[in-house]
């Protein structure tokens, strides 16, 4: 269907497209009386020449052929210039074939290839101008980059058009009021007229639509004329730079605070939502790039305050939803998203912003089990077995030496003690004849002598350092380690976005597991149960300085070393702003010059360059060891706190030794009743 709607929107533009000499037939016009009306294209020749010599251009008329279009047209064929004509009126006949969705961009075939694109609509016969805006805003003009238009008409349209809504976008916009005049015979001595009557000139006003010289907002200016005797009338460019000063012209932006990147403080919100900037590292450039290029500003939360996420029905939320629809002008902080690149248009990248887990520091290991730390689990329980299996096997020993030698043997508590004996460096008590439990027990007694020499060098060392917990650095140790909850404090960010979206087995768990709720609460959970929190780098950071700071300078959060990064972060604009390439230069001067990382320096006290091999390293932390005297040597003297394991240790010892004594007692006190009441019993 699309392609049949097509073919008929290019034969009926077919049979409207022509050479000026068919036009001329069709008009029944004579050469003599075309050629005094050939200044006009002469000079929108010269114009596209002059300052847009590598743009595509379009002659947009009404159905009517007017001597101005005759003019372009012939004026475009000498200067075998490339160019295409759009009928309004055709437009207007087959609009109804146009299926909605269609572009009607890709209808007139605009190569977006070219560096820019030229329309040249002719309103001289119109009665007005609301075909030819509502053409253009059917082109969608504004999404157009480097559009130029120019309109040649009545003064009668000339506010009308150039206050157009479409044209927001549009930085260069021109009106030409022609006019036709009686000419001096000595004028044409110094002129530039070809035309072979003289009696007559044209005049061409050139009217500018300026984006900030009208109190800093839309206005309208001459700035030149044009007489086909005498030429401009000023030396001067039709197509200024505004963007260098803009003249004080506020510009709108919204913006969700994210410390320290952009902060502001919402004491004085009222109903527009307006807030007041403060100290943080985009609004320092925003004020640094406003001065230079004398504009102003104003910010706002989102009416929702979120970032922005995209809905089914092609519209956004939040921020990015404010820019796509024009409300603002831009924001300061957005990270990059291919899907949000389609609404909104990002400067360069700024900033480099990764997230990762932020949880309680690694505490030291408790001081009680400071005579088990040196071994792992494994390493006990594999010294308790071998213990318990040596003193089994030489029981068997000489269980069989006693049957061949007929000798007594031992035991098998006593060879269990044996046993035991040598790993506390006792001698043993008995010593066996037979060769065979000799040879034994001196591969034990090697076995016991390194075994001891490691436990005790390794005892010192944590007795004087004591080791701490295990870090938590991915999101595969967080799920390998158990008994963990984790949780991110928005669902509106890309870090959501990338977890939700993943088709990683691991971040799918996260994402499922993953508790949304206000960070402050979530920084509270850390400390007090085993959680972690999914936070950017810098917002970490920035909170981690200032908990710092309300505890003598010590934070106790920890932050993983393995980051993960979504986007670069930097401003975001609406759809082909005006001002998006003055500013963004200025953004590029900022970063080149690295105003942007001191800032950062300074606002968060490192840089990410500086800080990337101690990011994630556990930090110095005051514990009861460092308080701990020393000797003039150096050497840690061991207090009650090393040692209170081995106390611990001795009074589990008595109490176990206390309960053995009562149930001793108890058991020879019955045995002893029941041998008194057997022996009446015998008596009677």
């Amino acid at each position: 269907m699309i392609t049949v709607h097509l073919i008929l929107l290019m034969s009926i533009l077919s049979s409207k497209l022509a050479t000026s000499q068919s036009l001329l037939r069709k008009k029944g016009l004579q050469e003599e009386e075309v050629s005094k009306n050939d200044d006009v294209g002469n000079l929108v020749t010269l114009i596209l020449e002059t300052y847009l010599k590598d743009c595509g251009t379009m002659l947009v008329k009404d159905g009517t052929d007017s001597w101005v279009s005759l003019s372009i047209i012939r004026a475009f064929t000498r200067a075998s210039s490339a160019y295409t004509i759009f009928d309004l009126e055709t437009t207007s006949r087959i609009t109804s074939l146009i299926p909605t969705g269609v572009r009607l961009q890709r209808r007139m075939r605009i190569e977006e290839r070219l560096p820019c694109q030229v329309f040249v609509v002719d309103l001289t016969n119109s009665r007005g101008s609301s075909l030819a805006i509502q053409f253009l805003e059917n082109l969608q003009l504004f999404l157009i980059p480097n559009a130029y238009v120019i309109f040649l008409g009545r003064k009668a349209l000339l506010e009308d058009t150039l206050r157009a809504k479409i044209l927001r976008n549009s930085v260069h916009v021109l009106y030409l009021v022609i006019k036709l005049e009686k000419q001096h015979p000595e004028a044409s001595i110094m002129g530039v007229n070809s035309a072979p009557n003289n009696s007559t000139q044209t005049k061409v006003t050139i009217f500018s639509r300026c984006l900030f010289c009208d109190e800093a907002e839309n206005g309208i200016e001459k700035v030149n004329i044009w007489k086909s005797s005498t030429g401009f009338r000023r030396n001067t460019s039709l197509l200024k730079d505004e963007m260098l000063d803009m003249k004080g012209h506020k510009l709108r932006i919204v913006q969700v605070a994210w410390v320290p990147l952009v902060a502001y403080s919402c004491d004085q919100v009222n109903a527009t939502g307006l807030v007041t900037p403060l100290d943080s590292v985009h609004v320092r450039a925003l004020r640094a790039i406003a001065k230079s290029l004398n504009f102003t500003y104003e910010m706002r939360e989102p009416s929702d305050g979120q970032w922005g996420v995209s809905t089914p029905s092609g519209n956004w939320t939040g921020m990015v939803g404010t820019m796509q629809h024009h409300k603002a002008d831009f924001a300061l902080s957005v990270t990059y998203s291919w899907s949000r690149s389609h609404v909104i248009d990002y400067t360069r990248i700024m900033l480099k912003e990764p997230f990762g887990l932020v949880m309680s520091k690694p505490k030291p290991r408790p001081p009680y089990l400071a005579l088990v730390n040196p071994f792992t689990a494994e390493v006990w329980m594999a010294a308790l077995l071998s213990t318990v299996s040596v003193g089994v096997i030489l029981w068997c020993l000489q269980l069989g030496w006693k049957r061949v030698s007929n000798e007594a043997g031992m035991t098998l508590n006593v060879a269990l003690l044996q046993t035991w004996s040598v790993q506390f460096e006792e001698p043993a008590t008995i010593i066996p004849k037979n060769a065979s439990s000799l040879v034994f027990l001196g591969a034990w007694w090697i076995y016991c002598l390194f075994i001891l020499s490691m436990y005790k060098s390794s005892l010192v060392a944590h007795l004087t350092v004591p080791g701490k917990s295990n870090a938590i650095d991915s999101f595969e140790e967080l799920l390998e380690d158990g008994g963990w909850t984790w949780g991110s404090g928005h669902t509106h960010t890309n870090q959501y976005d990338l977890l939700k979206t993943s088709d990683n087995p691991v971040m799918k768990k996260i994402f499922e597991g993953m508790e949304i709720q206000p960070i402050e609460e979530q920084a509270v959970r850390i400390l007090r149960e085993k959680h972690a929190l999914l936070v950017a780098e810098y917002l970490f950071k920035s909170l981690k300085v200032t908990i710092a700071k309300t505890r003598g300078g010590i934070s106790p959060y920890y932050f993983g070393k393995t980051h993960y990064f979504v986007n670069g972060d930097g401003w975001a604009f609406r759809r082909n702003a005006p001002y998006y390439d003055a500013i963004d230069m200025k953004i590029q001067q900022l970063d080149e010059t690295g105003h942007i990382t001191q800032w950062l320096k300074q606002l968060i006290g490192t840089t990410p360059d500086d800080d990337k091999e101690n990011l994630g390293k556990e930090e110095t932390v005051i514990s009861e060891e460092q308080n701990s005297e020393s000797t003039s040597t150096g050497q840690v003297v061991l207090t009650l706190n090393h040692l209170q394991s081995a106390f611990y240790l001795f009074s589990m010892g008595i109490f176990v030794s206390i309960l053995a004594f009562v149930g001793e007692m108890t058991f020879h006190g019955l045995k002893n009743l029941v041998c008194l009441a057997e022996g009446r019993k015998g008596k009677e």
